[in-house]
């Protein structure tokens, strides 16, 4: 996969430098409340992405999508950390927020706080089940480019196939694992197919680790100030310029496209609360979500960092 060889080991190093480091302040900010330690932690966030950019600017598309998402990742801990520190929660335990910033998907330190006995046993067979899921996708997308040489057919499995495996698979074992060492989590991904609107599929389903960081930082406090459309419109902007930096970045291509796909989602769901009807909702939640997706679909993004895992180059 030449999308994700790195072109050496002194820039693994260098992003593993960044990384340390960001971990290292997000811990030092979120063990007490300090005067401006949530400046400090976007401060810090910013940097780490800023850095991480351009620390792989010669690197390919892989290398750089996987690179600034980790940055972000870790950035971001050390925002929902120093918000809650704010909000009068108590910090974590040190080991405990370093396995939460480094194992964790989500955005909510809370289930972390303290250990408990879970009313459920944690269920480790819907994640292997996703991962053989993802597997069998991924396979089919290697034998659809195989048999047609149409990197275009092939890429529907092949998206299929990545999301199964790292959204309901790898994170179904992250949240097993922390449910098995006594810890409320819950999925990051919840039965996304279930939606019966666009606001409960972004909202409450799909990429709950999302809204999780938006409720703590930026549509809890615009909402909770009588501007519910605003909170709105600002959380799902964020998200256009998250995906900027996830895909039109590495690919050096794209930009804008991810923005407006959001922005679309967002005039959807502002409509779906002006105008609700219960109506074939599952439908139409669905048509809202696939219709604007080739806007995210970036040719560049796709031959440099997608089809190269199925040895498309």
């Amino acid at each position: 996969m030449i999308g994700y060889r790195p072109t050496g080991l002194r820039v693994v190093l260098e992003i593993g430098t960044v990384v340390v480091s960001t971990l290292s302040v997000g811990l030092v900010l979120t063990r007490r409340t300090r005067p401006g330690g949530r400046t400090l932690a976007w401060l810090t966030l910013a940097a780490a992405v800023l850095a991480t950019e351009r620390l792989t600017v010669a690197e390919p598309a892989g290398v750089r999508m996987l690179a600034i998402c980790v940055a972000l990742l870790i950035g971001f801990k050390a925002v929902v950390g120093t918000a809650d520190l704010a909000a009068g929660r108590p910090a974590l335990p040190t080991l405990r927020w370093l396995g939460f910033a480094l194992t964790w998907p989500g955005m909510d330190p809370a289930p972390f706080e303290r250990r408990g006995r879970n009313r459920r046993a944690p269920d480790s067979r819907r994640p292997l089940a996703f991962a053989a899921a993802a597997a069998v996708a991924i396979g089919i997308a290697r034998g659809v480019w195989l048999e047609t040489g149409n990197a275009w057919l092939a890429t529907p499995p092949l998206l299929l196939g990545l999301s199964l495996g790292l959204h309901f698979a790898l994170f179904g074992f992250a949240n097993a694992a922390w449910q098995l060492a006594g810890f409320a989590s819950r999925q990051p991904f919840a039965a996304p197919q279930k939606s019966e609107s666009l606001a409960e599929f972004w909202g409450r389903r799909w990429n709950r680790p999302f809204s999780e960081l938006m409720r703590k930082t930026l549509y809890g406090p615009l909402a909770g100030r009588g501007l519910p459309d605003a909170a709105m419109f600002a959380a799902f902007l964020l998200s256009g310029l998250l995906h900027e930096l996830a895909i039109s970045v590495p690919a050096r291509a794209g930009y804008g496209r991810p923005t407006a796909y959001f922005i679309v989602q967002g005039l959807f769901v502002l409509a779906e609360r002006r105008w609700p009807s219960p109506s074939r909702a599952r439908l139409r939640t669905w048509l809202g979500i696939l219709v604007p997706v080739p806007l995210l679909l970036v040719p560049e993004f796709l031959r440099t960092a997608i089809w190269p895992i199925i040895g498309i180059s």
